[in-house]
């Protein structure tokens, strides 16, 4: 039984010898990394999780991946403007043009003042604040929508409703609900009605 504890010492040893204990790359180098002991995760701060070539790939606060880090063979038809008014996650824009400057703003239906939804953005941006466009996916930052039906532009800027706004509003379809909160992006023609 002696036999045994001690093998059971030597195997503890020679497994702290070899694991990550610190996480400092000096002393932890050609080193084995070792799990949580409750989780079996590794822990994120022994992680190169910078953009350099062969970094570790992190997944966001939101459990996905950042556009720039995956390969280059994966696309996304996203498209770099400017914002000319504050945006929130999940907002429909349109496209203008400012003196030259590609410039985005919010989408709406309300008659007389009708700015068609061209794109959607995922994060929030302030005005004058370089942003991204997404023109197709999945939009997971919306609310009060009903799964399986129609999602169509509201007469609240920016924002997407499964009731189609009455006449005299514009009527755009720009997807069907996947959820409560979530809705296949498409863009489609708008339809400007008179009163």
């Amino acid at each position: 039984m002696q036999f045994i504890g001690w093998i059971t010492a030597q195997k503890q040893k020679l497994i702290d010898a070899i694991a990550v204990a610190t996480g400092t790359p000096a002393n932890d180098a050609d080193k084995l990394v070792a799990t949580h002991p409750s989780t079996g995760k590794i822990s994120s701060t022994l992680l190169d999780t910078s953009t350099a070539a062969g970094g570790v790939v992190v997944r966001g606060s939101d459990g996905k991946i950042a556009d720039e880090a995956m390969p280059a063979t994966v696309t996304f038809d996203v498209n770099p403007a400017i914002a000319s008014e504050a945006l929130a996650p999940g907002d429909a824009v349109e496209w203008w043009s400012d003196a030259g400057v590609a410039k985005v703003r919010l989408a709406n239906a309300t008659a007389g003042t009708e700015r068609t939804a061209e794109g959607y953005v995922r994060e929030a941006y302030a005005v004058g604040a370089p942003v991204k466009v997404y023109a197709d996916g999945t939009n997971t930052n919306a609310s009060g929508l009903t799964p399986g039906l129609p999602v169509y532009l509201s007469t609240t800027g920016g924002k997407a409703t499964t009731t189609p706004p009455a006449a005299p509003h514009m009527l755009q379809w720009i997807g069907r609900a996947i959820s409560a909160t979530s809705y296949d992006y498409q863009i489609h023609v708008a339809l400007v009605r008179s009163p």
